[in-house]
């Protein structure tokens, strides 16, 4: 994995996270902006077989064919997460579905979650460090974004590259929980930027929200 353990870039290279839990920041240096991605996948469809074919079978064969429908008809299908971002700034996770209900912290543009489960106006949502809240549907977007998930707990960074390949220049470092707009994504590299200056290549298993 393409995580740094030297001395970071200049303090205005090195992106940090900022999450404010019941009002109380956890990083002095730069306020940031976070989001995220994902779309269920379809059920493959199935082709219909001549009913010829069917009917010109002896009955176990019959029975083995119907049985074998079913089993592709009902069974599991993967379906990716379904991912969400704020939309706007210091939105509140809430407690429960409703106003009334405790801010359990504050998020700003961008942030990625993944959603839970809906309840009238209101989605319950997971961030990228498995906390669950409630946000009102009309503060979430489907932009694209991930976020840094390696180095939790450490003041390590990962390089962001100007090429998808670790040979490649390190154009800035981040730190966990630092989210960025995804512009594409190359094998194993996901491009991304953050804010105007900010724009490069991070290896995908470093990263949260798709």
């Amino acid at each position: 994995m393409d995580i740094s353990f030297a001395e970071p870039l200049a303090s205005n290279e090195c992106l940090c996270y900022l999450k404010c839990i019941r009002q109380t920041c956890q990083c002095n240096a730069m306020t940031l902006d976070l989001a995220g991605l994902g779309q269920p996948s379809a059920r493959p469809s199935l082709e219909k077989s001549r009913s010829s074919n069917l009917f010109s079978m002896n009955p176990m064969q019959t029975l083995l064919a119907v049985a074998a429908w079913c089993c592709l008809l009902f069974s599991p299908v993967a379906v990716l997460a379904e991912m969400v971002a704020i939309a706007g700034e210091d939105v509140n996770m809430r407690s429960g579905p409703g106003t009334s209900n405790e801010v359990l912290w504050r998020v700003g543009s961008g942030f990625p979650l993944e959603v839970v489960k809906r309840s009238g106006d209101w989605l319950q949502v997971k961030d990228f460090e498995d906390s669950t809240g409630w946000v009102q549907k009309n503060t979430i977007n489907k932009a694209q974004h991930v976020v840094v998930r390696a180095n939790k707990g450490t003041d390590n960074t990962v390089n962001i590259r100007a090429e998808p390949n670790r040979k490649a220049e390190v154009v800035a470092q981040a730190k966990y929980g630092v989210v960025f707009k995804k512009l594409g994504k190359q094998g194993d590299w996901v491009r991304v930027e953050h804010g105007e200056d900010v724009k490069g290549w991070i290896e995908k298993s470093l990263l949260w929200g798709f």
